[in-house]
């Protein structure tokens, strides 16, 4: 069983639904557990929530948009993250371009 990070604009929840739903076929064979930031209970605390399921991944999507890549906290907290895990326990992270947008112009 794998377990799938979305990282995702807020503004970008309708794309994250419908990923969801496609990838959700995979998660009641068990073969998948998804995991989004709305899965984090009212009153919990949000960032160790993020950071618990960021380190216990295997899988990360990258939900790519102009309001992905000019989001402060994912690109300085989220995606450094992954990309170190990548590169020492080797995470799969895939993007998925959502719509048009400057993504070749990030550094990383």
């Amino acid at each position: 069983m794998s377990k799938v990070f979305i990282s995702y604009s807020h503004r970008d929840e309708a794309w994250k639904d419908r990923v969801v739903t496609h990838l959700g076929v995979l998660a009641h064979d068990t073969k998948l557990v998804l995991w989004d930031d709305r899965r984090i209970a009212a009153g919990e605390d949000w960032l160790p929530e993020i950071e618990k399921a960021i380190e216990t991944c295997d899988v990360a999507l990258l939900l790519i948009s102009a309001d992905f890549l000019t989001s402060n906290f994912i690109l300085k907290q989220e995606v450094p993250k992954l990309l170190q895990r990548r590169a020492n326990v080797r995470v799969h992270v895939i993007p998925l371009i959502l719509r048009p947008c400057a993504w070749t112009q990030v550094s990383w």
